[in-house]
């Protein structure tokens, strides 16, 4: 229980700064974001995007901004970035949808979905997080990709006990009957909801974060952990408060968003493109200023919208998103600090793996286990799948593609001290141009996945057959 002492303590010895400047240097980015927005809409796009378009892309923006919000206070308590906030929404949401679709009541199914997703975040800060509070920050940031997959079983799960497809379009609710007229663009009841709530959500947040005991407990355990448990903050408590702040919010953002969207289970299509589009706000916003993310979140959500509005489509749009992550990432310069160095330095103990002994290697023991295994490996490799039917065969097919994946991975992490979350990009990349160059180019099989110096010049570029 956090005493009033403490708090006291606290707020003498803890000041919330804020660099005018910096803050300055933020508004005055994102004015002139808005500016360009008028000129790109003006002068770059095909037509002139309609004002309800706009609209719309505030709405959106806001979901990306509760999001990006919710991404803030996790690594603000923990140091880590948090894969798993956008499932926990998509999780609720999905509890949201199958209520509704029971004729639950609709504000009981509502506070149901928001609910479920603040469980969610804190059954696994609580049973999965906890355990890696000694680990390195990079490797808690790693283990939440995984319990985003636990998250997404839960949602197929919950599709499955409902009896109904873990999919739907745009949810109808007793608010979408209320429809109104915005620059060309029809809105519904949900839209005002979203944006009211949104408000409200952001309001609230604000004045819990610097009004109440436990929002100052948790912004100065975000500042300084250690000093904040010498003066009596429970800061795993803390922590647990923020993840399930974090969630709920997510839940908020993700279940208002549903009945304009709709939502899927699995957590292969919803959760992760609402996670790297929130990250690119949280990106700009510098994972500290919930100010700026919600600026932000409005105008990365008003040009996505005009994109996908201009050019009918959303490949440009999702490119933009990840064109913003690594242009943000490039152009902030790294402040050099003690306090950014102690940071820095919890991403950074990843242990070397030792290797055996020579005196150990040639024990008869090990030396049986090594070829135990050697052999065991081979058997399976070769007789595994002359017992596997079609199907089979082809998943495990995927298995040894996924291993193979996991080894580069190795690699990296091996050779430099990093993990890299993007190696399956660069095996899409491969397997793209590898198919491309056997079905279109006719290329060899062998000569399309490895082509041999010289090849790339046989034809010209208009000769070549390959496609968009």
């Amino acid at each position: 229980m956090l005493q009033p002492g403490s708090v006291r303590r606290l707020i003498r010895g803890y000041t919330y700064r804020t660099d005018g400047s910096r803050l300055a240097h933020q508004a005055a980015v994102v004015a002139g974001a808005f500016a360009a927005l008028e000129v790109t809409d003006t002068h770059l796009f095909p037509h002139r995007v309609p004002q309800g378009e706009l609209v719309f892309g505030c709405l959106v923006g806001l979901t990306y901004a509760l999001l990006a919000i919710a991404l803030i206070l996790v690594y603000k308590a923990n140091r880590i970035i948090n894969f798993a906030v956008a499932e926990f929404g998509v999780f609720g949401a999905i509890v949201f949808q199958n209520l509704q679709g029971e004729h639950l009541p609709w504000f009981a199914s509502l506070l149901a979905g928001i609910t479920s997703a603040g469980a969610a975040g804190f059954v696994m800060e609580r049973f999965l997080a906890r355990r890696f509070a000694r680990s390195s920050r990079l490797i808690l940031s790693v283990a939440t990709i995984g319990m985003a997959q636990f998250v997404a079983f839960g949602e197929i799960e919950v599709a499955r006990h409902f009896g109904t497809i873990p999919a739907s379009g745009g949810l109808r609710t007793p608010l979408s009957d209320f429809t109104f007229v915005i620059g060309g663009a029809t809105f519904d009841g949900n839209a005002i909801l979203l944006a009211v709530v949104a408000v409200a959500t952001l309001i609230a947040l604000e004045v819990f974060l610097h009004r109440s005991a436990y929002g100052i407990a948790l912004r100065a355990a975000a500042e300084n952990a250690p000093r904040a448990a010498l003066l009596g903050i429970p800061v795993k408590k803390v922590s647990t408060l923020a993840w399930v702040i974090a969630a709920v919010i997510a839940g908020i953002a993700t279940v208002l968003h549903a009945p304009m969207t709709g939502v899927i289970a699995g957590g292969t299509v919803v959760g992760p493109t609402l996670l790297y589009k929130s990250l690119a706000v949280a990106v700009i916003a510098d994972f500290s200023d919930l100010r700026v993310a919600v600026l932000a979140g409005l105008l990365l959500g008003m040009v996505g919208q005009s994109i996908t509005y201009a050019y009918s489509g959303s490949p440009i749009t999702d490119a933009m998103y990840i064109a913003v992550i690594i242009a943000v990432l490039l152009a902030r310069c790294p402040q050099v600090g003690r306090i950014v160095d102690a940071a820095a330095s919890s991403w950074k103990t990843i242990s070397e793996v030792r290797r055996i002994p020579r005196s150990a290697a040639r024990e008869p023991r090990v030396v049986s286990v090594r070829a135990g295994a050697v052999i065991s490996a081979s058997v399976l490799l070769v007789a595994g799948p002359l017992g596997l039917s079609g199907t089979y065969r082809f998943d495990a097919s995927d298995v040894l593609v996924f291993a193979l994946v996991a080894i580069s991975c190795v690699v990296v992490t091996g050779c430099s001290g990093q993990i890299s979350l993007g190696q399956f990009a660069l095996a899409a990349v491969g397997a793209v141009t590898s198919g491309k160059l056997f079905a279109q180019a006719h290329w060899d099989f062998f000569a399309s996945i490895n082509p041999p110096r010289g090849d790339w010049g046989l034809k010209p570029s208009g000769e070549s057959g390959l496609g968009p």
